[in-house]
């Protein structure tokens, strides 16, 4: 069962012409939040948590932060301590670059490069790409999360076809990862007091839900 919050807290979800918002507000309203979209700097300072959604292509992510004049706001609003999470191309964005289509510069809040997955397996064999469905994560020992053993057997819902592979460089940031064709990529990252998900939390059922509440609950404590 779904643990409901006392305290409504204000979670800004940022529009920037990025992806369908309602489900990721019926998640968030599910929890007892109260949710607004964003798309400028005001806003984002008067909000206790900000989401960061996102489906597309990188390239055209990173332009349309730059259009809103969001990308050093955010990245002063994660460094300062705000709470963000990016979810999907949300997450890829936080990294330092990606290479869909062209090299792409992006916030920069985590360490590595978003690439494309490969499209075969370590068993030489095809793999479909994007690659969608349901996936288990696999929490990193001594990730230091308290929500640590609740959270290594769920199954949540992926649709990509570039990720962050999982590296010595990434580690110290990682969470959670995924495995796809015998590839390893990141599925949860963090840097202080913002994190990342390769996947749709708000289209995981019941443990994508108890997941964000988890997350809420680490990040606003």
């Amino acid at each position: 069962q779904v643990k409901m919050k006392k305290n409504k807290k204000i979670v800004g979800i940022i529009d920037y012409g990025m992806g369908n918002l309602q489900s990721l507000k019926n998640a968030f309203e599910l929890l007892e939040n109260r949710c607004i979209f964003l798309n400028d700097l005001d806003d984002l300072n008067n909000t206790n948590l900000c989401i960061l959604p996102g489906v597309g292509a990188f390239p055209e992510g990173m332009k349309q932060l730059h259009k809103l004049r969001l990308i050093n706001n955010l990245k002063n609003y994660s460094n300062k301590g705000g709470s963000l999470i990016g979810i999907c191309l949300g997450m890829q964005l936080l990294f330092e670059n990606g290479t869909e289509f062209e090299q792409t510069k992006g916030l920069g809040i985590i360490p590595g490069t978003i690439d494309r997955i490969p499209n075969q397996s370590l068993k030489n064999e095809r793999l479909v790409l994007p690659h969608v469905g349901w996936n288990k994560i696999i929490s990193i020992e001594n990730n230091n999360f308290k929500w640590h053993e609740e959270i290594k057997n769920y199954n949540q819902y992926f649709v990509h076809s570039y990720a962050a592979k999982f590296s010595k460089e990434i580690e110290p940031h990682t969470i959670c990862t995924t495995n796809y064709g015998g590839h390893e990529f990141c599925a949860i990252v963090r840097n202080k007091n913002t994190i990342g998900l390769q996947f749709h939390p708000e289209r995981s059922g019941l443990d994508g839900i108890n997941l964000l509440s988890n997350i809420i609950k680490t990040l606003l404590k």
